[in-house]
């Protein structure tokens, strides 16, 4: 598996480990989940060459799907279940796509 590959698949578990993180109430490894994924996305945007070996649209939605994921997960008391699961959902639709682009 190509390290990008890796990266993605990274992405898109830690967000699922933040909301895990932040429904215990456990602030302080939701903080060191969140260190972790500002580092992949980092890491993804900054490699323009291995970017390219995904659909560029698939990586940022997946991106931009993470950090809705975040948002809403921090904000939990205000939203039902069903809406953060259905996030984690698309977010695992996105990645099974990815799988199969590459």
């Amino acid at each position: 598996m190509s390290k990008f590959k890796e990266q993605l698949d990274s992405l898109l578990n830690l967000s699922q480990d933040i909301c895990n993180a932040l429904d215990e109430d456990n602030i302080v490894l939701a903080t060191e989940f969140d260190r972790e994924r500002q580092a992949v996305i980092e890491f993804l945007l900054s490699n323009p060459e291995i970017k390219s070996e995904f659909n560029k649209d698939v990586v940022n939605e997946s991106i931009n799907l993470n950090k809705k994921a975040i948002s809403i997960a921090v904000k939990k008391r205000d939203v039902v279940a069903s809406e953060l699961s259905d996030l984690i959902s698309t977010n695992k639709a996105i990645k099974h796509y990815s799988d199969n682009k590459g």
